[in-house]
Formats: C-alpha cells, sequence, structure tokens
C-alpha cells in the first residue's frame, strides 16, 4: 500500500468538530424554519455551518475536513450546498437493494396486483395538455353539458388524444423544468421564476475486477489533490452486499460529473472512467489496480424519461409560497386557483404530482406515493364525491401545521 493512513485520533478529534457544527447547523435551520415558513432566509448549508465553526480550506490542508463535509453534504444531496430548508434531512434507515430483479419489482408488482392491465398505457409520451376545454360525450344546449364534461385533452407524441375531466400528472421534476410536455394555456406560475427544485446528478460508476484488490471493509476514503476534490475519493466495497462480486463503486455527484462529461457525447469517455480510477492506483499501486473487466454507470443525465437526472433538489433560496403557487393545494397561502392548473373558470383541472410535491417526503419513493393519493383525494373531492379529505394524508404536515 502506497500514501499514508491518516492518524485515527486525528480522524476521530475532526470528525467531532463537524458533527458538533452539523448538529448546531441543522438546529439553526429548524429554528428559523419554525420561525418564519414564508420568508425564510435560505442561505444555503455551507452558510450555516461556517455561522457554527466549520470552514473547509481550499489547499491540501482541508482534505481531511473536505472528506467529511462530502460525506453529510454532497453524499447525502448530490451538492456541494444546498436549501437549509431539508437540512438535515429524516432518511429513516436506508437499505442498499440488490434484488436482481431491480427495484422497479416491487412497483411492477403493485401495479399487476391493484390495476386492471387494459386501463393503463406505458411507454407513451405526453406532448400537450391542454385544459381549458368544455366539451361534452352527450348532447349539448345553451353551452351546458348534459352529458360528462371534458375540461382537458391529453395528447401523446404519437398523436393519440385522451380526455377527461381532470389530469394528474406525475412527472418528474426535470420533465417540467425542460419544457417537455407543453401546457395550454400556459403554466401560470413557470417552472423557471416559481419552482423549487433543480435536478441534480448522483452517478453511482460501478467497476469489476477479476478479483479484489481492495481492504476488506465497506468505504475506502482517500485525500489527494484539492483539484481532484468530488472525483471519486470516496469508494464502496460491493463485496460486502454482494460477495463474489469483486465490485468496487465510487459516486460523482452535480458539479464533478458534469465538469468530467464529454461536451459532445454526453458521456463520460473511457478515458475518464479509467483516470477516475486513479487514487486507487495511488493508494493500491497502478500493477495491483490494472485495468477492470467491467464499468457500469446510468446516463440519468442523458434520460429523458427520468428527466435528464436523478432527483430534484430545493433550490436555496426558494420559499414555501413558491412551492403553493407551483403545485397548489395549499389554501393558507394562495388564493383560490392562485396556482398552476386551474382554467379560466377558476376549476384546478390538472393537479402536477409526483413525488416533489408532498412536501413531507419530497423526492423518496414513497413521497411519490403519497403525492399521487393527495392528488386524487383532491381530483374526487373537487368532483363532488363525499367523505373525502384531501387534507389527510402523508404529504400534508406543514401545511396543516400553517393552517
Amino acid at each position: 500500500m502506497q500514501g499514508v493512513l491518516v492518524d485515527a485520533n486525528l480522524v476521530t478529534s475532526e470528525l467531532k468538530r463537524f458533527l458538533k457544527a452539523f448538529k448546531s447547523a441543522g438546529a439553526d435551520a429548524e429554528e428559523q424554519w419554525t420561525r418564519n415558513h414564508e420568508n425564510f432566509n435560505d442561505r444555503g448549508v455551507v452558510a450555516l455551518l461556517a455561522d457554527n465553526g466549520w470552514t473547509v480550506a481550499p489547499d491540501s490542508s482541508g482534505n481531511l475536513d473536505y472528506i467529511m463535509q462530502w460525506m453529510y453534504l454532497d453524499f447525502e444531496y448530490a451538492e456541494s450546498d444546498t436549501s437549509a430548508r431539508y437540512f438535515p434531512y429524516e432518511a429513516g434507515n436506508p437499505y442498499l437493494v440488490t434484488d436482481q430483479r431491480g427495484y422497479k419489482f416491487v412497483l411492477d408488482d403493485f401495479q399487476n396486483q391493484n390495476v386492471i392491465g387494459a386501463r393503463i398505457r406505458f411507454n407513451s409520451r405526453v406532448k400537450s395538455i391542454d385544459y381549458d376545454l368544455n366539451l361534452c360525450d352527450g348532447s349539448e344546449c345553451l353551452g351546458l353539458c348534459l352529458g360528462t364534461s371534458y375540461k382537458a385533452k391529453v395528447t401523446l407524441e404519437d398523436g393519440t388524444e385522451y380526455y377527461a375531466q381532470r389530469v394528474i400528472s406525475t412527472v418528474s421534476v426535470g420533465v417540467l423544468n425542460n419544457d417537455l410536455i407543453s401546457f395550454n394555456p400556459p403554466l401560470k406560475y413557470s417552472h423557471a421564476q416559481y419552482s423549487p427544485y433543480v435536478m441534480t446528478q448522483y452517478i453511482k460508476v460501478f467497476y469489476q475486477f477479476e478479483t479484489p484488490f481492495w481492504d476488506n471493509t465497506e468505504f475506502v476514503e482517500i485525500t489527494r489533490d484539492p483539484a481532484d476534490r468530488g472525483k471519486c475519493h470516496h469508494w464502496q466495497n460491493m463485496e460486502v452486499a454482494i460477495p463474489g462480486s469483486s465490485i468496487i463503486r465510487c459516486e460523482l455527484m452535480t458539479e464533478a460529473f458534469l465538469e468530467l462529461l464529454d461536451p459532445v457525447t454526453q458521456d463520460l469517455s473511457a478515458d475518464t472512467l479509467s483516470a477516475l480510477l486513479d487514487p486507487l492506483r495511488l493508494v493500491y499501486g497502478s500493477d495491483t489496480v490494472g485495468s477492470p473487466i467491467d464499468v457500469f454507470y446510468p446516463k440519468l443525465n442523458k434520460d429523458v424519461d427520468f428527466g435528464f437526472g436523478a432527483y430534484g433538489n430545493w433550490k436555496i433560496g426558494k420559499s414555501f409560497t413558491d412551492f403553493a403557487h407551483f403545485f397548489g393545494g395549499i389554501p393558507v397561502l394562495t388564493r383560490h386557483c392562485d396556482h398552476n392548473g386551474c382554467n379560466n373558470q377558476g376549476e384546478w383541472i390538472v393537479h402536477l404530482s409526483g413525488s416533489a410535491s408532498c412536501y413531507d417526503h419530497s423526492e423518496f419513493v414513497h413521497g411519490g406515493f403519497f403525492s399521487g393519493q393527495r392528488s386524487a383525494r383532491f381530483v374526487l373531492d373537487d368532483l363532488g364525491y363525499n367523505n373525502i379529505d384531501a387534507s389527510d394524508t402523508d404529504c400534508g404536515e406543514y401545511w396543516n401545521e400553517l393552517s
């Protein structure tokens, strides 16, 4: 092994110092948010850490501190700084999914047991949503529908049209932010000005070798030149979760990933993927590391169906009122239909739903489930179904507190 092992006592003392500042910064964020939801002075997490005595030196003397901050900030939020709104988040006990069927098996199984096949259409991209219509499937007299009144039309890329009384859109933040769906009329509160979310990149690069050569620990942390901060200094030994796999992986978050992308292909080139192994070569030697037999990373940045990224992060400086205007459903902050999705008659036709709209579980899988439940209740209540409590969902703790 090359390089120098960092003294364990130094690591322990610095980690204690960081965690003290981290805990205090989290308490500050919570106190400021509780005091003023609507006009939260959001300066970001890094500023809160600095307020509590933690900064990272830009030269090599800050390498150890950088890795600690990276593990608790970049590694969790996919950015080098993030909004204090969701800091620190409560994730519960995370699990590494290694089921060969893939995580999507859970969703597929739920769909198979709960949805009649003919009622769901896959692999069909939506081109546009018109939501200021008044069409009837029956007779019409003096402008009044005697049959069903259709207020929306959804048009697919292949030209297929669907008519509905209401529409629930669960597309990702990236789809909305890239205007991949045309809304007619245009959304009253644009994503550019009001959407609190920006798509991030959380890229896991998997390297498989003939045999493992790395330490038999779950994580290997490597400090090196400050110019390479964020570029594969954190490695996870997949042998712990998948014995016999001979796989080790590193993560690239938003800033480092975008910096390394080939500007033409928008891929990580073969040379870049090889260079990312340099930290391992530094520690274990070039002859020991050798060449991997396989390399894989998910190209979410190029995937239109995922919205060109991993998930949305709350932007620094965006308010709860911005959220209410963009997604709707929070009457304590917005007047009737003073949000997106309403037609000219003051009816809430298009519900912008999906995991980002679930304020209490934003951008988690269960947030997506709860947001769909919430939007369905809003629609049923709006259509006149009795005994529907639209506010009684797992997405509404904060706005229920406000009211």
